[in-house]
């Protein structure tokens, strides 16, 4: 039997899937026709954003990707060389963290899709996360004076608070992407100028941490006052960024009044009803894995096996970074030529040989190989991130023309959701291999046994380059288009004008 979406005169009163629509004062009426919505200045649906807007909104970043990156990339680090602990413990704690922020990511999408505050849906969570963040990032680094059982239950009790205050920050942030134009290709171009915020943020977070552990630790007297200081002075420095988002999207929510009646069964059928959502998750999930995997393990690379000072170590990431900013626009524009989805296979080719190949043929006197593999294989990285952020809202359009619903808010939160579960486990089975390699906490560069160095190259190299070949898979398997979304995009406009859909015709998308 073909499958038909209702028309005018059969649907009931109060929008399309049959709620009656609250309007931002309370009162009920019925929905406001998708036309309508589309065609408001402020909405800018299907038209260019104007430059200004592009390039702030991702101002947000340099707060939530910077404590992000510090997190993931030195967190077990500072546990285990600085505090002292086993390495599978403390990735227990880096995991009990992530599993925390996979929990919390798709209730804050939830909620942030049915508030209806005067200044829209997602904008006040900038506002009401800010301050939040920062003070539970400092917690994680503060010595407060603990040992033993009370300093893991301390550091189980910080890594809860941060990232629940991450996710609140961030779930209704990336979002709101998805509300602030329809475009197929503008959207590319939104999230590319999210990305060079972003890489800016992993610049802060990769390049300065360790130098301003030194320089402040030297100031304030010990390395663990140092780490303390640096966590604040980073999150300190976020907040005027976040401010700036804040202040640029003003007026940009195509839909900042619309509540959608969700429940917990919703988060299953995203999955469920939406096949395209379904392989983008899977694409998001082990593109962000790769990075996690290289971002958690490089800095073991750099100072156990290649033997280099912490100061060094900082001056690669500075580079790193620095080259994945350059390489976004390249990245951009192969999207544009080739789609998002060959554009992806491409990139991830690369990543898995640059770093599957390169990271096991480097050898501790091969400095200037590693720089230029470093500057090279961020690419494929660095592609993950820019490509996945601009699949996801595509498929919203999926999840419209079934529900007649705006719920960006639950697929973000969602796809965070099996992003963070599966990173739980691939950051508790890095910090596993640690420890049954014969990682030594508290040791220096070099003092590390054969098996911890072989450990070490097999976790970063193979580790990162795993994470690349399933990211393939999901991609090779991914059904959106730009033909397709255009058509559904068609579509749900017909839908809005009262014609008949087939919904059989979008069959490979849902």
């Amino acid at each position: 039997m073909r499958r038909t979406a209702p028309s005018e005169a059969s649907r009931p009163p109060g929008g399309d899937d049959g709620q009656a629509f609250v309007r931002r004062d309370g009162a009920a009426g019925p929905r406001p026709p998708m036309t309508e919505a589309l065609e408001t200045p402020a909405a800018g649906g299907s038209g260019r954003l104007p430059w200004s807007v592009r390039v702030g909104y991702g101002g947000a970043e340099m707060l939530g990707t910077a404590t992000w990156t510090v997190f993931y990339s030195f967190f077990l680090y500072y546990l285990t060389d600085y505090v002292g602990l086993r390495a599978a413990l403390a990735g227990l704690l880096i995991t009990l963290g992530t599993v925390v922020q996979a929990v919390v990511a798709p209730y804050s999408g939830v909620v942030s899709d049915a508030v209806t505050w005067k200044s829209g849906r997602r904008r006040p969570f900038l506002l009401l996360s800010g301050i939040p963040l920062v003070v539970t990032f400092w917690l994680l680094f503060a010595d407060v004076g603990l040992s033993g059982a009370w300093l893991f239950v301390y550091l189980a009790v910080a890594a809860t608070l941060f990232n629940s205050a991450w996710s609140f920050e961030q779930t209704p942030y990336t979002a709101l992407a998805a509300e602030m134009t329809l475009d197929y290709d503008e959207r590319t171009n939104l999230v590319s100028g999210r990305s060079v915020w972003s890489i800016l943020a992993t610049l802060v977070g990769m390049a300065f941490p360790l130098l301003l552990v030194g320089w402040l630790g030297g100031w304030a007297g010990s390395e663990r006052a140092g780490w303390s200081l640096m966590a604040l002075a980073i999150g300190l420095a976020g907040l005027p960024c976040l401010l700036l988002t804040w202040w640029v999207t003003r007026g940009r929510e195509l839909h900042p009044s619309q509540r959608t009646g969700l429940s917990p069964r919703d988060i299953w059928d995203a999955l469920r009803h939406n096949r395209t959502f379904a392989w983008v998750t899977g694409v998001y999930t082990w593109a962000m894995a790769a990075q996690n995997v290289m971002s958690l393990m490089v800095v073991y690379f750099t100072v156990h096996w290649m033997r280099w000072s912490e100061q060094r170590t900082s001056m690669f990431f500075l580079m790193t970074a620095l080259a994945g900013l350059a390489w976004i626009p390249v990245i951009n524009r192969s999207a544009v030529w080739f789609g998002k989805r060959r554009a992806m296979l491409f990139w991830n080719v690369w990543g898995a040989l640059f770093y599957g190949v390169g990271m096991m043929l480097i050898r501790p006197g091969d400095a200037a190989l590693f720089w230029v593999l470093g500057a090279f294989g961020v690419a494929g990285l660095v592609a993950g991130m820019v490509l996945t952020w601009a699949m996801i809202p595509d498929c919203t359009e999926v999840d419209e023309l079934r529900t007649g619903a705006r719920r960006e808010g639950l697929y973000y939160g969602v796809a965070t959701f099996v992003q963070q579960l599966a990173l739980a486990l691939v950051l508790w089975a890095v910090s596993a291999g640690l420890t049954w390699s014969g990682y030594v906490s508290g040791e220096g560069a070099g003092a590390q046994p054969d098996g911890a160095l072989l450990g070490i190259r097999l976790l970063t190299g193979l580790g990162t380059a795993l994470c690349c070949v399933l990211t393939l898979v999901f991609t090779y398997k991914m059904p959106m288009t730009a033909a397709r979304h255009a058509a559904l995009r068609a579509a749900i406009e017909a839908k809005a004008r009262g014609e008949e859909v087939d919904l059989g015709e979008f069959a490979d998308v849902m």
